[in-house]
């Protein structure tokens, strides 16, 4: 395992055990279960070869939580290669000072940016929360995306196709649910860097 992602590993399992206590991290996280979350981890690093602290905390994200699906899309699309999963111009939240991944919304910052940016710019988190709610309460994606098209900002359901609607959906709907946002993985991954750097000196 690399320097960092050993770093990585240790600064998110010291983080675990000041959160719930060594004992109880030990007993929800047995050692065969850590030792998978870390190889992952590692995988994620290696493959996505982060050139920088968005990247970083990006391939943790994936690796964390198993997302090889995202971590390959992010990769197919940093090639320049035609996107596999649902994509829309609209995804890119670059002007809303969110973190690039390639208009994969898999961090909670970037979800609630885009409600604000397709709906209403003055929509507070309050809000964006309840909606996230009424949507996941819904039997299928196909009924919560009537209710989602139903809060686009007027002119822009105007503007776009109803196949344009259901494609920035669709991207959408796997993350509505997104716990830990950017931050909380971005502070981690900032740990690990200094830890890294201290190490190799």
């Amino acid at each position: 395992m690399n320097p960092f992602a050993e770093a990585l590993w240790q600064v998110y399992w010291e983080h675990v055990i000041r959160d719930a206590g060594a004992a109880l991290a030990e007993t929800v996280w047995p050692e065969i279960a850590r030792s998978r979350v870390r190889k992952r981890i590692h995988q994620a690093l290696v493959k996505i070869r982060p050139e920088n602290h968005v990247e970083r905390v990006f391939a943790f994200w994936c690796g964390l939580y198993g997302r090889t699906s995202e971590r390959d899309e992010y990769l197919r699309r940093r090639r320049g290669g035609k996107p596999a999963l649902p994509d829309h111009p609209l995804l890119d939240l670059s002007d809303w000072n969110m973190p690039d991944t390639c208009r994969l919304i898999v961090f909670e910052e970037q979800r609630d940016a885009l409600f604000r940016k397709l709906c209403d710019p003055l929509m507070t988190k309050g809000k964006i929360s309840r909606r996230v709610d009424t949507l996941q309460s819904l039997m299928s994606e196909a009924e919560s995306f009537q209710v989602f098209r139903s809060w686009l900002n007027p002119n822009l359901r105007q503007k776009l196709a109803e196949e344009e609607q259901a494609t920035i959906y669709a991207a959408v709907w796997p993350g509505l649910g997104a716990g830990w946002g950017y931050c909380y993985h971005s502070v981690l991954v900032s740990r690990a860097e200094a830890l890294a750097q201290k190490s190799s000196r």
